[in-house]
């Protein structure tokens, strides 16, 4: 049986799964939605960005459920999936 455990076993890859599913268009301003983002840093281990034009600052969870959340975000993955898995059983 798949397992959260074994599936995303680490932040780095829940991480890197987020930015899969949230920036499989690229990377755009949560502001103006324009592409033209340029990487501007990090906080702790989430990617900052910037938009030159409009100067909003994002990183990989703002605008997400996941913003603000000091929660790392492979617990707040494993608690959704305990809540589906609940719904579901």
């Amino acid at each position: 049986m798949l397992t959260l455990d074994s599936f995303l076993p680490k932040e780095e890859e829940c991480l890197n799964t987020l930015r899969e599913i949230r920036w499989s268009n690229g990377v755009t301003c949560l502001s103006c939605s324009s592409k033209n983002v340029i990487k501007y840093g990090r906080y702790g281990i989430y990617q900052k960005y910037r938009r030159e034009n409009c100067g909003s600052v994002f990183n990989d969870k703002g605008g997400t459920i996941f913003h603000r959340s000091r929660m790392p975000l492979r617990m707040v993955l494993h608690s959704l999936h305990d809540s589906i898995q609940g719904i579901h059983s």
